[in-house]
């Protein structure tokens, strides 16, 4: 697939770090297309699916890719994202029980400029209109280690398997590790889960097919999740056994 034309953001308008919409002391991550950023006009209107929030705050945490989208690689605009079957019922299950909603993406794509920060944040845009406006932040890692442009060309620690969108995220919300369940296509989200003890899934789909494709040398096996429906399932039984490990 031939690369798009480079960003029209320079280094200096995209610092590393520094995080979008939000004050820029928070070093891990990058919010990009959160609800307040998407118009109101394309949210729907859901209070009665949305209940008080209850003192101790629980959260699903959702990759984007595989999980919420079909996988189809670098989504370079909102005209390619496909949403996954059921998932504006998924997330309404989810939100009448109470759970913040709250995506966790690395898209090394701008750091490679194969898509523009514009681009990205139109792409949630429309990702919110799919999802009814319940999502309640998207946090991206714009950073790759190997490829694309300085400052962005670097290790971090919010890129997954790195735990730091995760931490930013649970410190933003006030979430306890506990009290949080994460939705993933791929073993480096479910690594990175695993690093803070949040129970973790696996959607299957291009990336792991089948549960022959997980790494062997990573045990325990995760829990397997051929859709959305079976996710929400999934969920919901962790709900009444807080007991369960996604290893059980």
């Amino acid at each position: 697939m031939a690369e798009a034309e480079g960003p029209s953001e320079s280094p200096a308008e995209i610092p590393a770090g520094i995080p979008a919409g939000i004050p820029a002391e928070i070093p891990a991550g990058i919010p990009a297309g959160t609800p307040s950023e998407t118009p109101a006009e394309n949210r729907a209107e859901t209070p009665a699916e949305s209940p008080a929030r209850p003192s101790e705050p629980k959260a699903i945490l959702l990759d984007r890719d595989g999980v919420l989208n079909r996988e189809r690689g670098f989504i370079h605009g909102p005209e390619e994202l496909e949403p996954r079957e059921g998932l504006l019922e998924a997330l309404r299950t989810w939100k009448r029980e109470g759970f913040l909603l709250l995506v966790v993406s690395n898209q090394s794509g701008i750091a490679r400029q194969l898509f523009h920060l514009d681009d990205l944040r139109r792409t949630h845009a429309r990702l919110q209109e799919f999802c009814g406006g319940l999502l309640d932040a998207i946090y991206i890692c714009p950073h790759h280690p190997e490829e694309g442009f300085a400052p962005l060309l670097r290790s971090c620690p919010c890129r997954k398997p790195g735990s730091g969108m995760l931490r930013q995220a649970l410190r933003e919300w006030g979430l306890r590790p506990e009290n949080c369940l994460l939705l993933g296509d791929a073993p480096r989200d479910l690594f990175a889960a695993r690093s803070l003890g949040i129970k973790a899934a696996l959607m299957t789909g291009d990336k792991v097919p089948t549960p022959d494709h997980w790494p062997r040398d990573q045990a325990p096996l995760p829990t397997f999740l051929p859709d959305l429906r079976s996710a929400v399932a999934w969920t919901l039984e962790v709900l009444t056994d807080p007991g369960l490990k996604e290893d059980a």
